[in-house]
């Protein structure tokens, strides 16, 4: 056996050479020098691989940073104002007074109903401010993306507001698949994506499908409803409460007046 064969039994019991190597030796040299040039390749992409993780590791925290910081996400009050004016001008949408300037109302049905024109403009409004006034990473492309994606989400939720102002018993079977299996997901799945955390309303909605399920349309169960139930309740209880009765006398009378 030499350096380049091994030895092979066959049937006849005689003995040949199989070679172990079947490159000739005038290309080891040039493969030798391929394997250097690979080895210093993986070295270069290792050194890239290091220093593309220790710039991850460094906007991690930079990210970290800004997000403890008290005026992340926040607008300058002269740029809410100025939305609060758009807002106004054109599309005759108010903050209310309570709920912490929330939107509520029919103020709110007018914002679900006009995501594409109401977020469009906001858009506009946005890229007009100078790049220096913007923070770090704010180009008009971030904005048209955040933009987009809460366009997305009016239109979901205003889709959702529609089928829950139908009426006792008008949601069919196949619409309600829709809600339950593609609307209420995809709003979820986007909420998650756009925010860290679900607000409590968000998660309301799970309800809000087991309520649709039960009553098909809930026209009739929304909350100004309720108001104005809590309204009537409380100028009922007013005019029994000096009743000289128990407390179930009270109820039936209360009761029997409503019903009168």
């Amino acid at each position: 056996m030499n350096a380049l064969g091994g030895f092979k039994h066959v049937k006849d019991c005689s003995i040949e050479v199989v070679p172990l190597c079947t490159v000739p030796l005038c290309h080891w040299p040039l493969n030798a020098a391929l394997l250097t040039e690979a080895k210093e390749t993986f070295k270069a992409a290792e050194e890239q691989l290091q220093k593309a993780k220790a710039a991850r590791r460094e906007a991690a925290a930079e990210m970290r940073r800004l997000e403890k910081d008290s005026e992340y996400g926040a607008l300058s009050q002269e740029i809410r104002q100025s939305l609060d004016e758009e807002m106004a001008n054109l599309f005759n949408i108010h903050r209310s007074s309570w709920h912490g300037g929330a939107m509520v109302g029919n103020y709110c049905r007018k914002m679900l109903h006009g995501a594409d024109q109401v977020m469009d403009s906001i858009v506009e409004l946005l890229q007009q401010i100078p790049q220096e006034k913007r923070a770090r990473g704010c180009d008009d492309a971030e904005i048209q993306k955040y933009c987009n994606g809460f366009k997305r989400i009016l239109q979901y939720m205003g889709i959702l507001s529609h089928y829950s102002y139908q009426p006792y018993g008008t949601i069919t079977d196949s619409e309600m698949a829709s809600i339950r299996d593609v609307l209420v997901p995809r709003l979820v799945r986007l909420f998650r994506k756009m925010s860290k955390t679900l607000p409590p309303k968000i998660h309301m909605l799970a309800h809000l499908v087991e309520d649709l399920e039960r009553f098909r349309g809930m026209k009739f169960h929304h909350e100004s409803k309720i108001e104005v139930a809590h309204q009537i309740g409380k100028r009922i209880d007013y005019r029994f409460r000096s009743m000289a009765a128990t407390k179930e006398k009270r109820m039936h009378a209360e009761m029997k007046f409503e019903a009168n």
